[in-house]
């Protein structure tokens, strides 16, 4: 007989946008025991290495994610994307490289296991909120963090934006090592009172805020396919100065 698999019910949209090439992925993977992955890689660039190991790195992440949780997908992932490396670099071609945000529901645990890299999110929907459960790694978000330190006085003397450096990541697949725990980002929350589990790139967060994500959720609660692509063209209607690919992958828990 040949290898059972579970019907999974996920949603989940990449459009292109603005940009010449699409180097976004998402995918989605469950296990015999109910878990259920849903994750998504934003290539860095838009070459043809980068298009290429994006759904290569995305797909690695959630067929090992589902089976050994959310580090051990995301770290797949990054495994694949070094080999990818490897090869461009003996090629001479350039070195391809993503960010990646990974979410796995183990339903026996009642728990949600969230890793990532970079800026890609991962939120959840509740009755009356909308969470994130990632911190984006680059250096607006350190600049960020720095400041809330800072004395009055010295903030007004601090004259950076921060803004200006949220485009600049400070981890990615091919960095993330289980060695280097500060290489990625991770986390376990309860999935009590959860309704549903969003992922995105970047182009999409940078887009909505998490009102907006919240609102399209409630929107479209029956249907996840149509939720996930109600997110991705409402994202695409507001990113007059987002020129991004954009992505998003919806799992709902009710």
């Amino acid at each position: 007989m040949g290898e059972q698999r579970r019907e999974l019910v996920v949603g989940m949209a990449c459009e292109q946008g603005p940009r010449p090439s699409n180097a976004d992925a998402v995918a989605a993977a469950g296990a015999l025991s109910g878990a259920t992955a849903l994750a998504v890689v934003d290539g860095i660039g838009g070459d043809e290495h980068v298009v290429a190991a994006s759904p290569a790195c995305v797909q690695e992440a959630v067929a090992v994610g589902a089976e050994h949780g959310a580090v051990a997908g995301l770290l797949a992932a990054g495994e694949e994307m070094r080999e990818r490396q490897n090869a461009a670099a003996e090629k001479g071609a350039r070195i391809p490289d993503a960010v990646a945000a990974i979410a796995v529901h183990l339903p026996d645990l009642d728990v949600i296991e969230v890793a990532w890299t970079g800026d890609c999110r991962v939120w959840t929907l509740h009755a009356e909120e909308i969470r994130v459960h990632t911190v984006d790694h680059t250096q607006g978000q350190r600049m960020r963090e720095y400041a809330a330190e800072l004395t009055p006085e010295e903030l007004a003397d601090y004259d950076e934006d921060p803004a200006d450096w949220d485009h600049v990541v400070l981890t990615t697949l091919g960095r993330a090592h289980p060695v280097d725990p500060v290489s990625f980002g991770s986390t376990r929350v309860s999935a009590e009172g959860v309704l549903a589990v969003v992922v995105g790139s970047d182009g999409f967060h940078k887009s909505l805020t998490p009102d907006e994500i919240a609102a399209v959720l409630r929107e479209h609660s029956a249907d996840a396919q149509e939720a996930a692509e109600a997110l991705v063209t409402a994202a695409l209607e507001h990113s007059a100065e987002v020129h991004d690919n954009v992505t998003a992958g919806v799992l709902p828990l009710t």
